[in-house]
């Protein structure tokens, strides 16, 4: 059976008007069964899992940001 990899990334922003906004993003991906026990593949793949949640994190911050300000 193979290991299972969860990473997730939370930000929540105050917002002056209402409450917090919370914005999270999950990956669980694999682990190649032919990366075994290498740690320095687990490490790479999970670096990489992590930053594309922050790539999607600041691009629904700044999606929401856009749209905020839009609408005043």
């Amino acid at each position: 059976m193979p290991k299972k990899i969860r990473v997730s990334m939370n930000q929540a922003i105050g917002q002056p008007d209402a409450d917090s906004l919370i914005v999270k993003c999950g990956v669980e991906f694999d682990a190649e069964p032919s990366q075994g026990q290498d740690s320095d593949v687990h490490r790479t793949d999970v670096a990489a899992a992590l930053e594309v949640c922050r790539q999607i994190l600041a691009e629904e911050l700044t999606r929401h940001q856009q749209t905020h300000v839009a609408a005043q």
